[in-house]
């Protein structure tokens, strides 16, 4: 159907196709998009401009963002500034400062040191060893991804404080294979 309608950005009338339907929706009918476009930036005018207090940036910011709180232009400038009041914003301001300069440093630094840990305790540091000696390969079915050290006694640091750590009583296995034998065996290793 063919309605006489107002343009809202601009004030000219001029005439709108559309359905019946539409036409009930719609509140706002632009004759071109040049009107369009100042009709958006009208909008957006709705809230406030502020001043980002850490890099002076000038940004926009809607009326509910504003009674929430927001003050910065980014999550970056927030977690730069001082005065962060929570743990977590300075722990997020130290991530993005570390993150910006090495994007893999959190994740290489904790497996490097989750791995030292676990040689150091459960192996007596010699799981490297045991590794090369077994070809870094499974002993049951020769695959060389996955692999885990096992103690061929069951005393091992799940179910004792003292494991035998001894190089003839370890012996490297596949994760599949390790949990199969300890099903066979009837002990489940904890996990961790």
């Amino acid at each position: 159907m063919e309605y006489n309608v107002k343009c809202a950005g601009c004030g000219n009338k001029f005439i709108k196709v559309c359905p019946p339907s539409h036409f009930q929706k719609v509140k706002n009918f632009l004759c071109s998009n040049t009107c369009k476009k100042q009709f958006m930036r009208a909008v957006k005018t709705k809230g406030k401009t502020l001043i980002c207090p850490k890099c002076g940036k000038s940004f926009h910011i809607s009326p509910s963002k504003y009674a929430r709180g927001q003050r910065y232009c980014s999550m970056k400038c927030k977690l730069k500034y001082p005065e962060a009041k929570t743990q977590q914003e300075r722990w997020m301001a130290y991530y993005y400062a570390k993150k910006k300069v090495d994007p893999t440093f959190f994740s290489k630094t904790n497996n490097r040191a989750t791995r030292r840990y676990k040689d150091k305790t459960r192996f007596n540091g010699i799981r490297g060893a045991i590794l090369k000696r077994d070809n870094c390969q499974c002993s049951h079915c020769g695959v060389k991804e996955g692999l885990v050290i096992h103690h061929i006694d069951g005393v091992s640091y799940h179910n004792s404080d003292s494991p035998n750590s001894d190089p003839k009583n370890l012996i490297t296995m596949c994760k599949s294979c390790h949990t199969a034998l300890h099903h066979k065996l009837g002990s489940y290793p904890r996990s961790r």
